[in-house]
């Protein structure tokens, strides 16, 4: 039983610490970047000029992380935890970050958007 619940308190975590660093990062940027967060469940980043948005969500049924940067569409992420380690979202390709990590790459990629 134990098991079964780790996956639930591991997306609900990796859900609340990237909020917590995009809004860090939001805050930083000088009020380059606008956070809002409209719904629970759902973190929106806007950029003013160009205008561009980075779109969050977390999914409490399906335990799962979305995002959009206007790239390439809607990608979703998995919530890998072992035990005594730090949170790591993964990539439909495999590819694992830590939160901050995947925070930067998101930012990165808001800048890179076109819409």
């Amino acid at each position: 039983m134990e098991f079964r619940d780790q996956p639930i308190d591991a997306a609900l975590e990796g859900w609340n610490e990237l909020c917590s660093a995009v809004a860090a990062a939001s805050t930083k940027s000088g009020g380059r970047l606008k956070y809002r967060h409209p719904e629970d469940f759902g973190v929106l980043i806007q950029v003013e000029e160009p205008p561009r948005a980075l779109r969050l969500e977390y999914s409490p049924e399906l335990k799962k992380l979305r995002y959009n940067t206007g790239i390439s569409g809607w990608q979703e992420l998995h919530v890998v935890k072992v035990p005594e380690h730090p949170v790591v979202l993964e990539t439909p390709y495999g590819e694992r970050y830590t939160i901050q990590e995947f925070c930067n790459l998101l930012l990165e990629q808001l800048e890179k958007s076109p819409f």
